[in-house]
């Protein structure tokens, strides 16, 4: 989850978030911010190519929080397309009980608490 949280998730919410005009970043930031993404990308995509679930035999919390981050991918222009392994691994894990998008399971308005 920690390699998750420095190495994935930066990446791709940031141009994320350019994409989506949350943040504005130069073209060169954008660029390095494209490359380190599409650099971790590939290093899960090797993972998974050995393996079905990140850690185990079996869904664990490291592939619910991984999988929260690369569900966001597409809006930061990455192409999933590229890498076959995470592919396969992100329907094996909609398959799974209980599965919803997170667009879905998040509330569209705010709430009074």
């Amino acid at each position: 989850m920690l390699w998750s949280a420095d190495r994935l998730g930066p990446s791709i919410y940031r141009c994320r978030a350019d994409a989506l005009g949350f943040r504005k970043f130069d073209p060169a930031t954008i660029a390095m911010y494209q490359g380190d993404g599409k650099g971790a990308l590939k290093v899960l995509d090797d993972h998974l190519a050995k393996q079905h679930w990140l850690v185990g035999s079996a869904a664990s919390v490291a592939d619910i929080d991984a999988y929260g981050v690369v569900a966001y991918a597409p809006d930061g222009g990455f192409v999933l397309a590229d890498y076959p392994h995470i592919q396969a691994w992100m329907h094996r894990f909609e398959a799974l009980p209980g599965y919803g998008r997170p667009d879905s399971l998040l509330p569209k308005e705010s709430r009074k608490a």
